[in-house]
């Protein structure tokens, strides 16, 4: 059965789907590396289709061809978004289940639907049989369609930028996955980590504050041990849509990643 990992944040601009490509990436190099050929399904429930784009080259697939069909209709069932299961660009071992602006209308009709909040959950468990890892990308806000994935999956992954969260809206954050793992009684659902973003040392106060984050009595304990310094290289490896470890693997973000990768890997395990 698959692991099924989503990267969840409030804000925008925190790393989101970068650090969710990565891993998918990432995943996928050490499986190869372990001869393991690892299966790896990722799923773009972010509106602005950023993931889709940059794994498959496009992003006008449609709502039949997107994880929209799941909320067409009253009737669903996993063939139906098994049929929307792309190839990606990127590895033979990674898929990709597309996004679609018209994601942005399913919350409004989830709620209608019978079993709304749930019928993700039901149909991903069902694909995640065919594969080693399911990671899901989320939109930049809670609404039903963050309920959606939340109760699909088994782990969440916290990006986090100082500049712009403080340790008040992480704990906000982080607050609203533990509330809703009582609210929904989802007792498989776990915090794997919070992940600090687009670190910058020339930045005054920022060690500090994470020195301050890392003494903190809630949350100290589910920071990853590093952080991901800001680059240019991760525009660079954007805009010729490809991953952090095909353009430029001996960056510091690249094996900031890495590691990054390997802490997933172990806590995943020992969890």
């Amino acid at each position: 059965m698959a692991s099924v990992i989503a990267v969840f944040n409030e804000k925008g601009g925190v790393g989101k789907t970068t650090t969710l490509l990565t891993l998918a990436a990432g995943l996928d190099l050490v499986g190869r590396r372990q001869n393991k050929q690892w299966r790896i399904l990722v799923v773009d429930a972010d509106q602005q289709v950023n993931t889709t784009q940059m794994l498959t080259g496009r992003a006008d697939f449609g709502v039949g061809k997107s994880l929209s069909c799941l909320y067409e209709n009253n009737l669903y069932q996993a063939d139906q978004l098994a049929a929307a299961i792309t190839p990606s660009l990127w590895s033979a071992n990674i898929d990709v289940i597309p996004g679609d602006r018209s994601l942005q209308e399913v919350p409004s009709r989830q709620v209608l639907l019978p079993r709304g909040d749930y019928r993700l959950s039901d149909v991903i468990s069902e694909i995640a049989t065919q594969y080693d890892y399911v990671l899901f990308d989320t939109n930049p806000k809670w609404d039903a369609l963050s309920v959606a994935v939340f109760l699909a999956c088994q782990w969440a992954v916290v990006p986090v930028d100082l500049r712009q969260f403080a340790i008040q809206g992480l704990s906000y954050m982080i607050s609203t996955l533990i509330q809703k793992k009582r609210e929904y009684r989802h007792p498989d659902f776990n915090i794997l980590g919070v992940l600090i973003t687009r670190f910058n040392d020339q930045l005054v106060g920022m060690r500090s504050d994470i020195a301050v984050l890392r003494r903190h009595e809630r949350l100290g304990s589910l920071l990853f041990s590093g952080q991901i310094p800001e680059s240019i290289v991760v525009d660079y490896a954007q805009r010729e849509g490809v991953s952090l470890f095909e353009h430029s693997p001996r960056s510091k973000v690249a094996l900031a990643y890495a590691r990054f990768i390997g802490e997933v890997l172990g806590r995943e395990v020992n969890t």
